[in-house]
């Protein structure tokens, strides 16, 4: 650990755990600047590895071989090996990568700092495309059966400091908290209702 290790408490997890198999499991630690590995045993979990991973991870998904990790400090997207138990490779993805979804070999990202969710090419390691969403969006949940992704914003409805408390609501229509994104065209197609 470093001094930097106590610093900047802002990020928090968005999606702090990711299954590896039956008895263990990957959980984020934003204040170490690594994730953990516990390994769930007769007797409770157990804190397995500690693994460096760069600034501020938020988030973990299970690849294939790998763990990706939001690196939200860095503003890339990590690769650590479930083998090696290290980060073997990251990619630039954006401004404060926050969530991460797994389809297949392609990954989508939110970027909380750029308000854009992208689509990431796990193979080729590289972004393949961008799609503007609300302010601040962070977490994602993703339909399979109808290739819809729903990614829900933290301050898109907050026209003002104030938020709810201010003068004028915000009317209904305007409540843009959870973009609705086609995957297969990879754009934007509809806001869920407030």
């Amino acid at each position: 650990l470093t001094e930097d290790t106590f610093l900047n408490f802002n990020y928090t997890p968005v999606n702090a755990l990711a299954k590896e198999s039956e008895d263990s499991l990957w959980a984020v630690s934003p204040p170490s600047n690594a994730v953990q590995r516990v390994e769930m045993t007769p007797d409770g979990p157990v804190a397995a590895e500690l693994v460096p991973t760069g600034s501020w991870p938020t988030s973990v998904a299970i690849w294939g071989d790998y763990v990706l990790v939001a690196q939200s400090g860095r503003d890339s997207l990590g690769f650590l090996s479930r083998s090696s138990r290290r980060i073997v490779d990251a990619i630039r993805v954006g401004n404060e990568p926050a969530d991460i979804v797994v389809d297949g070999d392609v990954a989508y990202v939110t970027l909380s700092g750029a308000d854009r969710v992208v689509r990431v090419d796990l193979v080729a390691r590289m972004v393949t495309g961008s799609v503007e969403v609300p302010r601040e969006p962070r977490a994602m949940a993703f339909d399979p059966i109808h290739k819809r992704l729903f990614v829900a914003s933290s301050l898109s409805s907050n026209a003002t400091p104030r938020g709810p408390l201010q003068e004028v609501p915000i009317p209904v229509e305007d409540q843009h908290d959870v973009a609705v994104i086609d995957t297969e065209a990879f754009e934007f197609v509809a806001w869920t209702a407030p």
